[in-house]
């Protein structure tokens, strides 16, 4: 993700003719810090990048606008910079787990009627086909037919993204 920022940057100024040393006196940084972000060793501030969005004439309609001030407002953010951050950092932590290689932790969440199928000795089965990236679950009763269980995954992304999918692909897992 951030050499996709560092490339886009890169090509937005010199397609505007700006050279490093002018985009670093349009928003007060140094030139090395320009040259940080186009190499990815590191991201602009985030209070920055409304600046750097306006400046290369990204801009949001109305009709996205209204919407996301209104989901800033419902989650208590103080300002758009706050849930844009975390947007970010949301979309960060995906780019990461695209990446095979990239070691993940995080929680999965299945519903599912155990009486379908054999469904809950399936599920089982291919847990304990994958143990070492289970850290532990929980299993709850949430009446006679469903259970609700999480799963605690810890290990190579690309695993633990492929025993997810499988999980929640089973016939009869209500939701995952």
């Amino acid at each position: 993700m951030k050499e996709n920022f560092a490339i886009k940057l890169r090509e937005l100024r010199k397609a505007s003719g700006m050279t490093q040393e002018q985009l670093a006196a349009e928003f007060g940084v140094s030139v090395q810090a320009v040259s940080k972000w186009e190499t990815a060793a590191s991201y602009p501030d985030i209070e920055l990048m409304p600046r750097i969005a306006d400046l290369f004439g990204v801009s949001l309609d109305e009709e996205l606008l209204e919407p996301f001030d209104e989901l800033c407002r419902r989650k208590g953010y103080g300002n758009r910079s706050e849930d844009i951050r975390d947007l970010i950092r949301k979309a960060l932590v995906e780019e990461e787990w695209r990446q095979a290689d990239a070691e993940a932790a995080g929680t999965l969440t299945l519903v599912y009627d155990h009486h379908k199928n054999d469904l809950a000795r399936k599920l089982t089965r291919m847990q304990h086909d994958d143990h070492d990236l289970i850290i532990t679950t929980l299993h709850v009763h949430l009446d006679h037919h469903n259970c609700l269980e999480v799963l605690v995954l810890k290990g190579d992304a690309g695993r633990v993204r492929a025993l997810a999918d499988r999980l929640v692909s089973c016939k009869g897992v209500k939701h995952g």
